[in-house]
């Protein structure tokens, strides 16, 4: 009984070096790239990050960087829908065993948020392929979305940000400055 006890502590102790040299030990880019990739599949769009990521893995694993800029589909203008001074995402501790990296909240920290609907009443909101809801008429279905595979409820919140309205058919601006904001996603699909 005395040697598993021994054996158990020797065990613990190395486990706790490892998990506290970790943070030096994987690079920046491994860290961005994955941020980068995750936020890419959850939006389908085009994802970037400036800054170097920092793992924290006390009193949750976590990965905070500067500079998160998401941009709009084509034909949307050139400023990004999401530009976020930055981002802190809390991760799920199992999934990282078989190589997945999967969120259960994002934290983005002072960001501009920019919705804009042309002329044609496409709404840079909307996932590509799908088309505002009829006004008259029989309601139909939502078309299909892609399936994302974390299906998991999101915590999103948005801390000191702003959000922009432009509506381009009416020539129609709002904004709303000082936004703090939270919201769960029931699925992330």
């Amino acid at each position: 009984m005395k040697r598993a006890a021994i054996i158990a502590l020797v065990v613990l102790v190395v486990l706790a070096i490892v998990v506290a040299l970790l943070p030096f030990v994987i690079p920046g880019n491994f860290l961005r790239d994955r941020m980068v990739d995750r936020f890419a599949r959850l939006t389908g769009r085009t994802v970037a990050i400036t800054g170097e990521p920092t793992l924290a893995l006390y009193p949750h694993i976590a990965l905070t960087a500067d500079g998160l800029t998401i941009g709009n589909p084509r034909g949307m203008g050139d400023d990004p829908f999401i530009a976020s001074e930055s981002v802190t995402t809390r991760l799920r501790f199992l999934p990282l065993f078989i190589g997945r990296v999967e969120f259960y909240e994002v934290d983005l920290n002072k960001p501009r948020i920019h919705f804009v609907a042309n002329n044609k009443g496409r709404a840079n909101w909307r996932p590509a392929g799908t088309r505002p809801a009829p006004v008259t008429g029989e309601p139909k279905p939502p078309a299909a979305q892609p399936r994302i595979s974390a299906t998991r409820p999101v915590l999103l919140s948005i801390v000191n940000g702003t959000i922009v309205y432009d509506d381009l058919a009416s020539d129609r601006r709002e904004e709303m400055a000082d936004v703090d904001l939270d919201m769960t996603w029931p699925r992330t699909d």
